[in-house]
């Protein structure tokens, strides 16, 4: 395959089956890791010889070759497979084409970047389990359901992202999710989350409401809701006995948590809401 044909066109040629010429699946690792990386403007923070991203300020040597790329491991029973991604804190600006990840990528962190560009959920590869983009600039909508099935933990944390959010038809091996920190709106239900579920952040966004939390999942452990515009009388009698971190500060819920034992919650933070808490 000839590399140097226009990325979007080799990004169109993978994406669209109707064409009837290849997939993302039938193209070599290094393509595909060279299609992701396309967009980003300092590619050297990648392709250079220093192991340590944050300290990578001069362009120096650019290797081709992904195996000695930066914050790339391989499948431990393929060694031309790559498994982890990790470009955290590289000052990386630009664009990644995530629809080009590898797929047999298990983990993607790249937090703490100047990436712009928008995310389709619907691309990632089957086998993710890990995404975190954290600390980025990427925007537009995000459609929840259509993450990998299999997929455990996902934060997109810090970005620009907005719309509504769908949270009641997650995957079912959903365990963590961080959504703080953007613009979305519009109301959320807590009615319908995964039973394994144990981590969930929506603060500082602004999000509306009113919130239903008598059918939380009882593995959940951190609920963070703070700085929203959420509303009305929360029932609070059936809070799972797993919540060890509760926070409903700066927004205008109202209603008493009665801490009771086996209730093991640590942290409650009310502060600038009418949520009182009594034992």
């Amino acid at each position: 395959l000839n590399c140097s044909l226009p990325t979007r066109m080799l990004v169109s040629l993978c994406m669209d089956p109707s064409l009837g010429r290849f997939t993302k699946e039938s193209l070599p690792q290094q393509t595909l890791m060279e299609l992701l990386i396309d967009g980003v403007s300092n590619q050297f923070v990648i392709r250079g010889s220093v192991h340590l991203c944050r300290w990578t300020y001069d362009a120096g040597p650019r290797n081709q070759n992904i195996a000695d790329w930066n914050g790339i491991d391989f499948s431990e029973e393929r060694s031309d497979e790559v498994s982890r991604i990790v470009w955290n804190n590289c000052r990386m600006y630009g664009s990644l084409n995530f629809e080009m990840l590898p797929p047999t990528v298990v983990d993607f962190f790249v937090t703490g970047n100047a990436l712009q560009g928008t995310l389709n959920c619907g691309a990632l590869p089957a086998s993710l389990k890990t995404f975190e983009i954290r600390d980025n600039q990427i925007n537009g909508h995000v459609v929840l359901s259509d993450l990998p099935e299999n997929i455990e933990s996902v934060d997109l944390s810090k970005n620009l992202f907005s719309g509504t959010v769908d949270l009641e038809t997650l995957p079912k091996s959903f365990r963590k999710l961080d959504l703080s920190f953007n613009s979305f709106d519009g109301e959320i239900c807590l009615t319908r989350l995964p039973k394994k579920m144990t981590h969930l952040y929506v603060g500082r966004n602004q999000l509306s409401g009113e919130l239903d939390f008598t059918c939380l999942p009882k593995t959940l452990m951190v609920l963070s809701l703070e700085h929203n515009r959420f509303e009305g009388l929360g029932d609070f009698s059936k809070l799972p006995r797993s919540l060890s971190v509760f926070n409903v500060s700066y927004t205008s819920l109202s209603g008493e948590i009665v801490l009771q034992q086996p209730l093991l919650v640590k942290y409650f933070h009310t502060s600038e809401s009418d949520v009182k808490v009594t034992r």
